[in-house]
């Protein structure tokens, strides 16, 4: 194998990482509307536990799946709902989740254009700033009814079933 062969095999098994990440993301939605829906079912847990290898050679090599800039701001706040997240606080949080490289030369900047891209894109998430003008960013969604749940459950539905699924989990007996 040469080095072209290797990095055509990289973009390759990225792409395939960043499909199975928006399958996962959209099973995690239809998990957590139908436990919206019906919360006698829910077991406690919030999210679907996929384990992982956790050595810095391990680390290294799949660092294209774990998520980068506005998906991993958004995992983040919605997994803490309601909670204000300062531009700092967010670099913190994002480097003890192993979601920002050491080497990054300018996370503040990054996070900062992450979120930013991220209110402007959806109305769940919000921005304001605090009595010494250091901004905070939030998600915050009211409580939903059963016929929001039930449109965010098609939603992510549709989502998954028309997400590209690659030839090894495209479910054809070969």
């Amino acid at each position: 194998m040469d080095q072209t062969e290797a990095r055509a095999i990289l973009a390759s098994f990225r792409t395939e990482a960043e499909t199975v990440g928006r399958r996962l993301s959209a099973l995690h939605k239809l998990i957590e509307g139908l436990t919206e829906l019906f919360p006698e079912l829910a077991d406690g847990s919030t999210a679907v536990d996929v384990s992982r290898p956790t050595s810095p050679t391990h680390d290294r090599l799949e660092s294209s799946t774990e998520p980068r800039g506005q998906d991993a701001a958004s995992r983040v706040m919605i997994e803490s709902r309601g909670e204000r997240y300062t531009i700092k606080k967010m670099v913190v949080e994002l480097k003890q989740r192993g979601w920002i490289s050491a080497e990054s030369k300018a996370p503040t900047a990054a996070v900062r254009q992450a979120l930013t891209r991220l209110v402007a894109s959806d109305h769940r998430f919000q921005r304001g700033t605090d009595a010494n003008g250091v901004a905070w960013f939030v998600y915050d969604t009211p409580a939903l009814g059963p016929s929001d749940t039930a449109a965010r459950l098609e939603d992510a539905v549709n989502e998954l079933v028309n997400s590209p699924r690659t030839a090894s989990s495209n479910g054809s007996a070969g």
